[in-house]
Parts: C-alpha cells; sequence; structure tokens
C-alpha cells in the first residue's frame, strides 16, 4: 500500500498599523509505503516506510528589502535581510506592537517501522521498533530585531532612588524613546538540527477469561537532542552554587562538566515505558458493565527543540543581550542593545548539561455501565504525575547591587526540577444512535498543580525568587477545573426508509440525506497570575526576568457573579504592591479567568450520483452560532491602570459553506 498527501496555503497577516502587515505560507508532503505480510507459523509482518516535510514561511514587510531598524539609528541589530525589522515594542498598559518576525523553516522526517504480530493461546503478541532520522533547517531569527520594554521609569517620580508606585506612564516614556529593559538574541541566519531517534516495543493482549482481558507492554525510547550540522552551538558550563560559568561549545573542555557533547546536554539514555490496562466484565447482557484500569509511562520530547531554539544564537556564536536598568537609569531606543558588551561571558541562556526528559506518569479507572433504551454511562477517575519538569531559573541576579556572578550576564537556567499533579472525575453519558439520533455527554471536574515553567503549551515563567523555589507551586497555566461537551446527531426524518416523504418527488428529492450535528461546549476559566510590571517592574531590587508577583492583602479575589463586568471581574483590592525591595508573596495563578461556552452546529447533505461511491456533499457549518461574547483575555497586572479588566474576546459567529465531491 501508498500514499502520498500534499497541502498548501497562503495567508496574508493583518495589523492594528496596515503598514506592518505579513504574508505566511505552509507547504506539507507526506509520503507512506507500507508492505504487509503473512508468514508461515500464523506471523503477520508489517514494514513501513514514511517521509514527512512541512516548511512555513513568514515575512514582515521588510524583509529583504529596507533595514529599518538601522536606518532610524538603532545599533547592533541583525544585519540579516531576513531579519529586518522594528523591534518589537511591549508597554504595561497597552498591547505590545510588533511586524513579527520572519522565518522559512523547514521539518523533514524519515522513519522506517517493522513488527510482528504473533497469535496463540489467548495472547496477542505484537513487537518491534522504529528508527527515525530529524532534519529541521531553520533560517532567521525570533529575536533579530529585539525587544524593548517601556514601562514608565523616565517619566516617573522618585523617592529614595526608587519610583513611586502610580507615578510614570508606559506610552510617555515611548514618545521620549526611553526603554526600561531590553534583549535581543541573534546569530547566524541559517541553522541546521539533527537528531535520530529509537524504539522498540513488546505488547500482549491476553485474554485470561471470557470475562478478563490484560493488556501489558513495554517500550523503550530514546530521542537524541539535537546537533547543529556545523556545531554552531553554545551554552554555560555553570560551578556548583552558580559561583562561577563559562561559555562552552560541541566538542571543547567545560572547567567544571569536563569534554562537552555534540549537543551541549548529555544523553538521555533511561526512558523505559511500562504500560498495562485491564478490562474485566462484572455482568453481561442488556446491562453489561465492565471496569477498566490502565497505566502508563510517558517522555515528552518538546523540551530538546525549544532549547535547541535557544543555544543556536549564543555567544560566541551569535550575538545576545538581556537587560533591566535600575533606579533612575533608562536605555535609549538607538543604544537599548548595547548594554552587556564589557561581560567576559555575555550568554543569556544556559541548560543543564545532565538535562533529562520529564517522566509523566498516568492512570485510569473507570465504571462502564450499559442502561435500558440504548444508553451508556461511565463514570471514572484519571490521574497523573510529572517529575523532571522544566524550571527556569533566573540565578544571576543582583544582590546588594552586585550580580552573584560578576563577570556574566544575567541569564536564564533551564533545568528538569519541577513537578506536577492532575487528579479529575470523569463523566460520559451516550445515548446510542437510534432512530436516527445519537446523544453523548461529556463532563470533567479537574485540579491540576505544578511548579513548572511551561506545561503543555503554557507560558514560559521565570521563577520569581530563585532562593525559595517553593513558592512557585500553585494551579497550572492549563488548570481548568470544569468542562463539559454535550453533542448530538440527528438524520433527518425524511426521504425513503424514514417516516415522512417516503414517496418519490420533488419534497422527498430537496429534504431527504440530511444529517445534523450540534454541540454545546462550557469550560470554567483559566487561572492567571497577579503581576508587577510598569516602573515596578524591579521592586525587588534583583533585576528578575519580569517574573516578580503581587502581594496579597487576604481579601477574597473572585467577586460574585452578580458583581462581576468587563470592568472589575474580580476583586482588585485582594492584591497590592510588594513591599519595597522584597518579593510579593501571592502565589502562581490565584486568580481564576472568565469561562466560555460555545453553541456549534453542522448541516450536511449527502447527494449520490451516478457512479459506484460518487457522491456530492454540501455543508453548512457554524460557529459560536448564538454569537455569545466569551472573554479570552484579563488584565493582571497589579499596577497597571487597565487592572482586573477584559481586555480581548474570542471569535465571535462565523458561518461557512462548503461542497466538497467524493469518488
Amino acid at each position: 500500500m501508498g500514499s502520498y498527501n500534499f497541502n498548501r496555503n497562503d495567508r496574508d497577516e493583518f495589523n492594528a498599523f496596515p503598514a506592518l502587515y505579513g504574508r505566511g505560507s505552509e507547504r506539507g508532503q507526506n509520503l507512506s509505503l507500507n508492505l504487509v505480510q503473512t508468514t508461515a507459523g500464523g506471523l503477520l509482518h508489517n514494514l513501513r516506510v514514511r517521509w514527512n516535510r512541512n516548511r512555513s514561511r513568514r515575512l514582515n514587510p521588510f524583509a529583504y528589502q529596507a533595514n529599518v531598524s538601522s536606518d532610524l539609528g538603532i545599533r547592533n541589530t541583525s544585519t540579516a535581510p531576513i531579519d529586518f525589522g522594528l523591534p518589537q515594542i511591549q508597554f504595561t498598559n497597552y498591547t505590545s506592537l510588533s511586524d513579527g518576525s520572519s522565518f522559512v523553516n523547514v521539518r523533514e522526517t524519515h522513519s522506517v517501522s517493522d513488527s510482528l504480530q504473533l497469535t496463540f493461546a489467548g495472547h496477542h503478541f505484537r513487537f518491534g521498533g522504529e528508527m527515525a532520522w530529524n532534519r529541521r533547517n531553520q533560517l532567521g531569527n525570533p529575536e533579530g530585531a529585539g525587544v524593548q520594554v517601556f514601562a514608565g521609569v523616565a517619566t516617573s517620580a522618585y523617592a529614595s532612588g526608587r519610583p513611586v508606585a502610580g507615578t510614570g506612564y508606559d506610552f510617555a516614556d515611548f514618545l521620549l524613546g526611553r526603554a526600561q529593559s531590553s534583549r535581543i538574541q541573534y546569530g547566524n541566519s541559517d541553522h541546521y538540527l539533527r537528531a535520530p531517534e529509537y524504539s522498540l516495543f513488546i505488547n500482549d493482549n491476553w485474554r485470561i477469561h471470557s470475562r478478563l482481558t490484560l493488556q501489558w507492554g513495554l517500550r523503550y525510547e530514546y530521542v537524541a537532542p539535537w546537533e547543529e550540522l556545523y556545531d554552531r552551538m553554545a551554552n554555560l558550563d555553570v560551578a556548583p552554587g552558580f559561583l562561577a560559568a563559562a561559555t562552552v561549545f560541541p566538542g571543547s573542555q567545560g572547567p567544571y562538566s569536563g569534554i562537552v557533547p555534540r549537543a551541549l546536554i548529555r544523553d538521555d539514555r533511561n526512558n523505559l515505558a511500562p504500560r498495562v490496562a485491564l478490562a474485566l466484565r462484572l455482568r453481561s447482557g442488556r446491562t453489561a458493565s465492565v471496569l477498566r484500569a490502565n497505566y502508563g509511562v510517558f517522555y515528552p520530547q518538546e523540551s530538546y527543540t525549544a532549547m535547541a531554539g535557544e543555544l543556536i544564537s549564543q555567544p560566541p556564536f551569535g550575538f545576545a543581550i538581556q537587560e533591566t536598568v535600575a533606579g533612575q537609569d533608562f536605555l535609549p531606543i538607538e543604544s537599548a542593545f548595547s548594554g552587556n558588551l564589557e561581560e567576559e561571558v555575555p550568554n543569556t541562556y544556559a541548560v543543564d548539561p545532565h538535562f533529562r526528559l520529564a517522566t509523566v506518569q498516568t492512570w485510569n479507572l473507570s465504571l462502564q455501565q450499559s442502561l435500558p433504551r440504548n444508553f451508556f454511562l461511565s463514570l471514572g477517575y484519571a490521574g497523573s504525575r510529572g517529575t523532571g519538569l522544566e524550571l527556569l531559573r533566573a540565578p544571576n541576579r543582583l544582590r546588594d547591587g552586585i550580580l552573584r556572578i560578576s563577570d556574566t550576564a544575567q541569564f536564564l537556567f533551564l533545568t528538569p526540577g519541577a513537578s506536577s499533579y492532575f487528579h479529575g472525575l470523569q463523566v460520559l453519558a451516550v445515548r446510542r444512535v437510534r432512530s436516527g439520533f445519537r446523544l453523548n455527554l461529556r463532563y470533567e471536574y479537574g485540579k491540576s498543580l505544578d511548579n513548572a515553567a511551561t506545561l503543555s503549551g503554557g507560558g514560559r515563567v521565570v521563577a520569581q525568587n530563585d532562593d525559595d523555589l517553593s513558592s512557585e507551586w500553585g494551579p497550572s497555566n492549563l488548570d481548568r477545573r470544569h468542562s463539559l461537551r454535550l453533542g448530538g446527531f440527528y438524520e433527518l426524518p425524511f426521504g425513503d426508509r424514514h417516516r415522512w416523504l417516503r414517496d418519490r418527488g420533488i419534497l422527498s428529492s430537496i429534504f431527504s440525506n440530511w444529517f445534523l450535528n450540534t454541540s454545546l461546549t462550557v469550560n470554567s476559566g483559566r487561572f492567571l497570575t497577579a503581576r508587577v510590571l510598569g516602573n515596578q517592574i524591579n521592586n525587588s531590587g534583583s533585576a528578575s526576568q519580569a517574573s516578580e508577583r503581587a502581594s496579597a492583602t487576604g481579601l477574597p479575589v473572585m467577586l460574585p457573579a452578580s458583581q462581576r463586568s468587563t470592568g472589575a471581574w474580580f476583586n482588585t483590592a485582594a492584591f497590592r504592591l510588594p513591599d519595597p525591595g522584597s518579593f510579593g508573596d501571592a502565589g502562581r495563578n490565584t486568580i481564576q479567568g472568565p469561562g466560555s461556552w460555545t453553541v456549534d452546529l453542522n448541516l450536511a447533505r449527502s447527494i449520490p450520483l451516478g457512479g459506484e461511491g460518487m457522491r456530492l456533499i454540501l455543508q453548512a457549518e457554524a460557529t459560536n452560532l448564538l454569537n455569545h461574547v466569551n472573554y479570552t483575555g484579563l488584565n493582571s497586572i497589579v499596577n497597571s491602570r487597565g487592572f482586573g479588566q477584559i481586555t480581548s474576546v474570542s471569535e465571535m459567529r462565523r458561518i461557512q459553506l462548503r461542497l466538497r465531491f467524493m469518488f
């Protein structure tokens, strides 16, 4: 068997400032060849060869056209034509201004997998393995034009050398050209990352008894960290206790860790993943009930890609600056990327050389019950435990105005030191198809806690106080306590074999073969952190990477539903600015954001045509059919003028009409 798939899409991107538009495109190709053989002895052999290639391209209006930053007198931005553009401008009271970075990314994978299946004496064995070669070619630097943050420090009143809360204005600082912090990172505009991966597995589906089935398996995974084809990557070799640091690159000798591997971190070769599942039929017949349980271990691989993207643009193969001013200082726009040049070790990002992939354990237990009149009910519990998750630290901070490592720039340090828990109760109720009608309901109540820098796509979080990492524990960025989905399918009762319009005729032809799908999705809000930015962004005096939190006053955080509005979604009096020179004591993610509900509908008709298997599909698809306003943005910056206010909404009603020909 073989298959090939090609897809491409092009898009225009619009900006609040029309001149800062962008253009993008994606192109994907997939090729799969599969050989299935039945061999002597009842073995089933399955060999598969796959090739996948995806190219993403995005250009802002300046790429390859004009070095606009240089023309404006802004120094030390990237001179690669694909990186031409404006610095990203960030505020406290306004959304960011950006023309978007330009890039061309190509991701390519070649893989070969082989497996054998054998059935005997109630066992269904399957065992095999896979080899894959991964390539990522990248053109462009995400922060080649840099980022400048305006916080109101230049227009603030000062007392004892510190900005006075409630004074200063971020946009006024911007008009004066006086930034509070900046960062930039770029190297060669082209990067070529390579990494192999291998896996072996064995799985047995064992029917122990007519009522009991046990499935067990063991999988071994080796995923190599990314290497750059020309070894243009750099890391920091850090002494114990963060007392010293030195720049290292592939093949060099680190003063504290020895010879540095090509990927800059050690291989992780211990990833054994056991899985086991059990199904026990408690009762048979029309009211059958089944007890199911399972447990598994997994090793998420996303960490390697993110860290490689940071390490390929570090000195000496790149230019990196991360600077936050103190006191009444400020950074002029034109020279905001000129700091730290005197540092002997200018690197701004490092990874623990003994970094290991996170381990995630999951388990489920459910009782499934068939009910009269085609109903089905499942009650379950789901849990997970993550260990060795990403923890992002900023260990080289100011103490009494002095950096811990005096000759080294402030840097972020990624280490596998975080963990997570999730517990959830799940309910599934289904009314199986009867008379052309099906209904299903899925509800989950869950709670997720962690102290991780990133979890399942959540934004990066730098630990507020490197000397008190335990204070990072709190609800996960993805924590959503309640989730409900109600869906239905209905085959309209018109035409042949249905209740109405059975006779052939014009009305029967018009109204027959229509199908209706509808769904209601309801979610409670995600959690946010009360943060300190603006001219108080460095309230502790430690230059803590914009990670400082507010202090709690002890008042309730959430307002009664009758008192919530777009101008005050939660009780802003529950938070205050921390005392000068100290970190805030409010926890992470203590503000629950607004929930959402949406009704979607899909109406389709299938029209048989003359040829065998040929038909025409008509579809009308509506998302957010009732045009309900779902709030998505909430200002949680304690010293912002919009603290507690709703800032954005999700997409409103959209209707699409589709025509599809199938053959």
